[in-house]
């Protein structure tokens, strides 16, 4: 079962797009491309609140860092990295640790076609089936692009920080999103491992899935 991508309906079959568009695990191989995507959220906008753009070397070492405990996921056109998704810790606490924090971040020529639904649906599946219970995740205001997204993705407003960050010589309010994706009738457990998912049967259906989304 994929209880997340149902959320998405696209014409196309995967036999037809397998060809042009894949989604997978993001690799060493892959980071150079993804910083070049993330730069301009750094240096031109608010949907990041970094101020420099990281190296090479610390952005890899991220990667690492977060694939080590939930799914970091790159969706590819014709061979080529055009956006990614990944799943951060909410904060430090243990009993945060069922919490994640989503982030996406697209090509421009390839967004508005429906590759960022596509990667926070797998993204979702993919942590739904670890066992974490909830996502959250924070958008710059003003942003209502990125508003309706989260909204289609069925996530509900929690509420607003507000001038909570300051870039560009300006405040900036954050408005923030959840999902609850464990089962509210059950106590969390422990979350699963991913070393071994990426062969299993479950991601082979969440991708082949994704695939026929994505077009």
């Amino acid at each position: 079962m994929n209880p997340i991508l149902h959320l998405i309906t696209k014409q196309g079959t995967p036999s037809e797009l397998a060809h042009m568009y894949d989604l997978r695990p993001a690799t060493a191989t892959d980071v150079a491309a993804m910083l070049a995507i993330y730069r301009p959220f750094i240096e031109d906008g608010f949907a990041s609140f970094e101020e420099e753009v990281p190296s090479l070397d610390e952005f890899e070492r991220r990667r690492i860092h977060y694939q080590a405990t939930a799914p970091w996921l790159v969706a590819t056109h014709q061979g080529q990295v055009i956006g990614y998704a990944y799943a951060a810790a909410h904060r430090g606490r243990p009993a945060y640790r069922w919490t994640k924090e989503l982030s996406v971040y697209l090509h421009p020529d390839h967004q508005g076609h429906g590759v960022g639904r596509v990667l926070y649906a797998a993204l979702l599946d993919v942590l739904s089936w670890q066992g974490y219970a909830n996502v959250l995740a924070g958008v710059a205001l003003p942003n209502p692009a990125s508003e309706r997204f989260h909204e289609k993705m069925g996530m509900q407003l929690i509420g607003t920080y507000h001038r909570v960050g300051f870039k560009h010589g300006r405040f900036c309010d954050v408005r923030w999103y959840e999902l609850f994706i464990g089962n509210p009738d059950e106590p969390v457990g422990i979350i699963k491992d991913l070393p071994t998912y990426w062969q299993g049967d479950h991601w082979s259906a969440t991708r082949q899935k994704a695939i026929g989304l994505m077009g």
